[in-house]
């Protein structure tokens, strides 16, 4: 499973592309549904996923900018559902950038997992 981090933009939300994929892959995800925590969010026209700042301030980490940032991984499972693992990230990657591929974590302190979304045998580490 791949992790990537997530910058907050100013509005406190972050977003990043389906699994990210860029152009037309990730625009072929828009308007289907992903959970993350025990809602469900849609994909933007662009093919974006928009973490929502609740998420961001519960489980983020603040970077130097004032910004917090989050480790998110990707799943679907063989149903076409699709969903996030959102978890916070350790201080070494306190100050990366949106998209940045996030190092194996040794120290992750809370994760968020859907507890009504499929089964997608994911794994915090």
């Amino acid at each position: 499973m791949t992790h990537y981090i997530v910058r907050a933009r100013s509005d406190g939300r972050a977003g990043m592309p389906m699994f990210g994929l860029s152009g037309p892959r990730a625009k072929s995800f828009a308007g289907q549904t992903v959970h993350i925590g025990d809602r469900k969010v849609t994909v933007g026209r662009d093919g974006r996923i928009n973490i929502p700042k609740d998420i961001m301030e519960t489980y983020g980490v603040v970077g130097d900018d004032g910004r917090k940032r989050l480790n998110i991984s990707f799943a679907s499972d063989s149903e076409g559902n699709l969903g996030v693992l959102a978890y916070t990230t350790g201080e070494s990657q306190k100050n990366a950038v949106t998209g940045t591929r996030a190092r194996k974590q040794t120290d992750i302190r809370d994760y968020l997992e859907p507890s009504d979304a499929p089964d997608f045998n994911w794994s915090p580490v």
